[in-house]
């Protein structure tokens, strides 16, 4: 397929962090009720323990929250909403245990705990949660648990929780990625390791229950999916691979329920390397971001069209932005949004639009100095 001819190539800035305001947004950006965007940042804020903020398309920037340890530290996933417009989220270390939390911050700013994590229920929370067909909240723990190999976990919004599976090591181990649901409410999921090579492996939860393995990686058609799975509009799963395939730059699958898989595509280092996000649907298809490879090594975003054909939408030069381990969020302007941990003018990352009409964009570009800070009672939604 080549380049994709549209979008044509701008510069400019969406929004680069001073580590004040935040500092290595690692996460992808989510739309909230109001249709600005939300999103984490790993680092930053007045304890250097990451941020929560708010971006409007208009540049307007906002923290919500600064972590501080004691309430958790180092968000690396992409905000949810509730129904209610209360915004979830976790954090990869702090809270009493230093083992993460699940966090929350409701339509009026205010900012809580909904769970602690102490080791047995799971640590290190990379992934994000996701609402389930049920209402509760449904998530995934890197490490800890009897084994040490990490969780699948569910909370309620009222805050009762519970670990429906306990990985071993054997059947997977250290799942990164948000799950996805079936229609009929079975829950599918991706562990980066274990299975019969080490390579990770795709696994499925069902209502009542029970766990079985879906996919066990074979290093040809790809290995360690740090992605989660995104149910696709066919009803299908897609995922990303960070290594494997013909180049062992990672690949791009798809999965059908009963177990069936295909790759989609092969990256090669030229076109981007390394897919640590999950795939988004839109109308154009299937797109995706690689952290590494492209002209500058510093990742791409990529298009899989509905017949199959492989588009670059953007090359990141470190400038404007550079590895993008977030996914990208579609927006309700046809506009492609999405986060780089690193580049922009001081290399503490950018958010960044790729807009149809008139490309890339990075909308604001903030200086590693103090600048004028809002504060941490900043007003949610404003």
């Amino acid at each position: 397929m080549g380049r994709v001819a549209a979008p044509s190539a701008v510069a400019g800035v969406c929004c680069d962090f001073d580590m004040a305001r935040g500092a290595h947004p690692y996460a992808a950006v989510s739309f909230g009720p109001d249709g600005a965007l939300y999103g984490t940042t790993w680092r930053g804020g007045s304890a250097d323990r990451g941020t929560v903020f708010r971006l409007g398309l208009d540049g307007a920037f906002r923290v919500l929250h600064d972590f501080d340890g004691a309430h958790g530290s180092n968000p690396y996933a992409a905000p949810a909403f509730g129904p209610d417009g209360t915004l979830y989220g976790t954090t990869v270390n702090g809270g009493e245990s230093d083992q993460g939390t699940v966090y929350r911050i409701d339509s009026a700013g205010r900012f809580g705990i909904l769970h602690d994590f102490e080791r047995l229920h799971g640590a290190n929370h990379y992934a994000p949660v996701k609402l389930g067909p049920d209402g509760a909240l449904y998530g995934a723990a890197w490490t800890g648990a009897h084994a040490g190999h990490g969780t699948v976990y569910r909370i309620h919004p009222d805050g009762g929780f519970g670990v429906l599976h306990h990985f071993d090591g054997t059947a997977g181990a250290n799942p990164y990625g948000a799950p996805a649901f079936a229609p009929d409410g079975t829950l599918y999921g991706t562990a980066w390791s274990g299975g019969g090579l080490g390579a990770g492996l795709v696994y499925r939860i069902d209502p009542g229950g029970r766990f079985r393995v879906v996919h066990t990686f074979d290093l040809k058609r790809g290995a360690s999916p740090y992605a989660g799975l995104v149910a696709g509009p066919d009803g299908a799963f897609y995922g990303a691979t960070v290594g494997g395939g013909r180049s062992n730059a990672g690949t791009i699958y798809r999965l059908l329920p009963d177990g069936r898989f295909g790759v989609l595509h092969h990256f090669d280092g030229k076109e981007g390397a390394q897919p640590f996000a999950a795939v988004a649907f839109g109308k154009g298809g299937l797109y995706g971001t690689t952290r590494g490879g492209g002209r500058a090594g510093a990742g791409t975003v990529y298009c899989i069209g509905p017949d199959g054909r492989f588009g670059i939408l953007h090359e990141f030069d470190g400038a404007q932005g550079a590895y993008p381990y977030a996914g990208i969020t579609l927006g309700p302007d046809g506009a492609i949004y999405g986060t780089t941990a690193n580049g922009g003018s001081s290399n503490i990352g950018t958010v960044y639009r790729i807009d149809p009409a008139n490309g890339y964009s990075v909308l604001h570009d903030f200086k590693r100095s103090p600048g004028i800070y809002p504060g941490l009672a900043a007003i949610f939604g404003l």
